[in-house]
């Protein structure tokens, strides 16, 4: 962050605390996307209903990001349209489902003092 390798887009830039946040705003997010190597939707629009989702997806440039770019949800209980529509423009995709895997992994060894079963905590999920 310090070093500028992150840059925040946020709807309420003066509500980022952690980062200097620039505007949710078309021009300001087709630039941050063309120079973009990874995309991380932090919002909870995937969680509101198809409506909202499609609202926010549709205003994204995804059509600016460099083929090698990667775009990434945090959402883990299903795919988001974000993600569908990366990989119909051919871009790498993650869901959060391995995030939440891993703080699963570390919760799980933090309580117990043991190694987490990863392979069963994995199939699980």
């Amino acid at each position: 962050r310090d070093a500028g390798a992150v840059e925040v887009i946020a709807r309420r830039p003066d509500a980022v605390a952690w980062a200097a946040a620039g505007p949710w705003t078309p021009a300001q997010l087709r630039e941050t996307f063309a120079r973009a190597d990874i995309i991380v939707d932090c919002t909870s629009t995937a969680l509101h209903g198809e409506a909202d989702e499609a609202a926010l997806v549709d205003g994204l440039p995804l059509d600016a990001l460099r083929p090698t770019a990667v775009v990434v949800s945090l959402t883990y209980h299903r795919d988001p349209l974000l993600l569908f529509r990366a990989r119909a423009l051919g871009l790498a995709t993650l869901n959060g489902r391995d995030m939440l895997l891993h703080q699963g992994l570390l919760a799980f060894s933090l309580w117990t003092g043991q190694a987490a079963p990863i392979a069963a905590m994995s199939a699980v999920l």
